[in-house]
């Protein structure tokens, strides 16, 4: 029995093992977790165990929710671009530029319909998620809704935007000209003013000193 006993128990921990380094080599692949066991010097698997439990805790205060959106959709994001515009990767530039694109959608959506989700249970969880599916993979999931939905809805819309886009050009410029000459005319009005009033005081000066 004790025999037997030992053996289950050896088992066991074989398998362990072998299911935590499976899960530290699942998380080794992904790349934030990756970065963050380099710099921490920490296995992979701790780590992204520790990262959950952050966001978990994080995910509890709709402060923390908005850093982590914050992070994910913006800063991020943000950063790749930066490195790719170093790497001059082209690929990569018009992969990222198809995420703005993607998020930028979104972001107009979540400002104008978030609020309808404030009483639903765990929502800015479900924003977080869609955050950090948007970026997963290198955007495979932002990627799929630039082809499937925006832009075959920007290619049947194009010229009707283009169109409005320049009517609204024409009149910025049209304002703007017409601001310009209104303050030119009330810069030179004010200008006469300020000459009249001055020459109205040297005369009345002049005639002081004549009296005098």
């Amino acid at each position: 029995m004790c025999i037997r006993d030992r053996y289950q128990r050896r088992v066991h921990g074989i398998i362990e093992m072998e299911a935590w380094e499976n899960f530290n080599q699942y998380a080794q692949k992904r790349e934030i977790i990756r970065i963050i066991s380099e710099k921490t010097k920490i296995p992979a698997g701790l780590a992204f165990i520790l990262l959950l439990i952050l966001v978990a805790i994080a995910v509890m205060k709709d402060f923390g929710t908005t850093l982590f959106i914050l992070f994910l959709s913006f800063l991020y994001p943000a950063y790749l671009t930066y490195k790719e515009l170093k790497k001059d990767d082209t690929k990569a530039l018009e992969q990222l530029g198809k995420y703005w694109v993607v998020f930028s959608f979104a972001f107009i959506i979540d400002r104008l319909f978030g609020w309808t989700g404030i009483e639903i249970p765990l929502f800015g969880a479900m924003r977080l998620i869609a955050c950090y599916l948007l970026v997963r993979g290198k955007g495979i999931y932002s990627l799929y809704l630039y082809e499937k939905l925006i832009k075959p809805f920007l290619s049947h819309y194009e010229a009707f935007i283009d169109k409005k886009l320049e009517d609204i050009s024409g009149v910025v410029e049209s304002e703007k000209k017409d601001a310009v000459g209104v303050a030119s005319e009330v810069t030179k009005t004010a200008m006469g003013a300020a000459l009249d009033a001055a020459a109205h005081i040297k005369a009345q000066q002049i005639a002081r000193i004549t009296l005098s």
